[in-house]
């Protein structure tokens, strides 16, 4: 049971890609920058993760404990996350919230099968064979038809 509530979560934070993107990207326009709204979005979403820790008693990341991890490790997923925030936000008027989220998919998936198949970030190795190929060359073929039609 506890699967499917983990697989509805994440089927619910993939629909809120597109309103993040949209949201976003009409805050870009009244605050009168892309950027600007991508710093609100980290401002509440770094008061939500505190406020979040706090109430389930999630230990706060100390100093000694970042010192264990490499410097790219610490700064990698922010400096993603930013990217990818900006990124929505900017392009989500430009192309519409179908076709970002189609090639967000895309890229994904690609990026997915080259973790995989090199077992990258101390994940098992899962080589690429000719279905997850085809299956990239299919959503890829999604992309196009998303974007022309």
């Amino acid at each position: 049971m506890l699967s499917w509530l983990f697989v509805l979560q994440v089927a619910i934070a993939g629909a809120l890609i597109p309103v993040q993107s949209s949201v976003n990207a009409q805050l870009g326009r009244v605050v009168g920058h892309p950027l600007g709204a991508a710093m609100m979005n980290f401002i509440v979403g770094l008061a939500v993760l505190i406020t979040m820790s706090a109430v389930l008693r999630a230990p706060f990341p100390t100093p000694a404990r970042l010192s264990e991890a490499p410097f790219w490790m610490i700064v990698g997923g922010g400096v993603m996350g930013s990217f990818f925030v900006f990124t929505a936000l900017f392009l989500t008027p430009k192309l519409g919230a179908a076709t970002l989220v189609a090639g967000i998919m895309a890229g994904q998936i690609v990026g997915s099968l080259v973790i995989d198949h090199f077992g990258l970030f101390g994940l098992p190795q899962h080589e690429v064979n000719v279905g997850r190929i085809a299956g990239v060359l299919l959503l890829i073929a999604g992309v196009v038809l998303v974007r022309k039609f």
